[in-house]
């Protein structure tokens, strides 16, 4: 009898591994595998009527040398009309000096700041909506202080799907490529992580976004209520705000390599020194 139990136990252990290797199967060559039969095209047109005027919107907190390099990287995109609009949430650091600096030398960038009596809602999520409400143009592309595109033609790259039926484009987004162990790990499981959810987009199943390299239509935002559902939660003002308004027929994904924006490393500058030691 306790061979028979652990005959059947066994029986049951393999079958169940068979069925996760066959659906890991099926994963990588029925789903992810529209990625590499997807051709990107070129991102340059020398049409500019093509490229619509785009907001592009952050929200900064005590990201000091980072903010400045990385925000200097996104305003000397080319690319026709664009604003680039930065919320400062409370920084105690060099933000304010650095957007004051800033804007004397860029007539398309503004910035404004969260109210302090702003409580028990997500603050980022505030002061995404904040620049929403402040932009002037339809199309939105959401990204973060600490992520710099790799080329000056990252406008470009995700403005060509920008389509009349378009409302979402999907962007990539990593970390920066180095030797370490760990940062190889978190690098790779970014990549799957874009991998499914890009994948699920172009399968016509969109059910997310990530708010480091994302567009949308401010109509849409507008005609849904924005994040007004889960305001209060912390997170979710990518994620949870493009599954509900995400479907196969007005999300479009950008894989292009001038597309891509990737996460600077350099801790921040901002906020209180570190006394130094001796």
């Amino acid at each position: 009898m306790p061979h028979i139990y652990s005959t059947s136990l066994e029986m049951i252990l393999l079958l169940s591994e068979g069925g996760l290797f066959l659906t890991q199967l099926f994963f990588l060559f029925f789903l992810y595998n529209r990625l590499l039969h997807t051709t990107p095209n070129a991102c340059t047109d020398s049409r500019d009527n093509i490229y619509p005027p785009i907001s592009i919107i952050l929200v900064t907190k005590d990201y000091g040398k980072i903010l400045e390099k990385n925000l200097t990287t996104i305003l000397k995109q080319d690319y026709p009309a664009f604003e680039v609009i930065v919320i400062n949430d409370k920084s105690a650091g060099e933000d304010e000096n650095i957007l004051k600096r800033l804007h004397n030398q860029y007539n398309n960038l503004y910035y404004s700041f969260i109210p302090e009596t702003a409580r028990y809602i997500s603050r980022k999520k505030l002061g995404i909506a904040m620049g929403i409400r402040a932009s002037h143009n339809e199309w939105l592309i959401i990204t973060e202080p600490n992520y710099a595109p790799t080329s000056n033609q990252w406008l470009k790259c995700m403005a060509k799907h920008f389509t009349q039926d378009t409302d979402i484009v999907l962007g990539y987004s990593n970390y920066l490529p180095t030797n370490h162990l760990f940062s190889r790990w978190i690098t790779t499981d970014a990549l799957f992580y874009h991998t499914r959810f890009l994948s699920m987009a172009l399968a016509g199943h969109p059910y997310m976004g990530i708010g480091k390299n994302l567009a949308y239509r401010k109509s849409l935002y507008e005609k849904n209520n924005g994040f007004h559902n889960h305001l209060q939660l912390l997170l979710g003002e990518d994620d949870l705000f493009i599954n509900s308004v995400s479907n196969k027929n007005n999300t479009k994904i950008a894989i292009e390599s001038d597309s891509i924006v990737l996460l600077n490393r350099q801790p921040h500058t901002g906020g209180k020194k570190k006394k130094s030691e001796g």
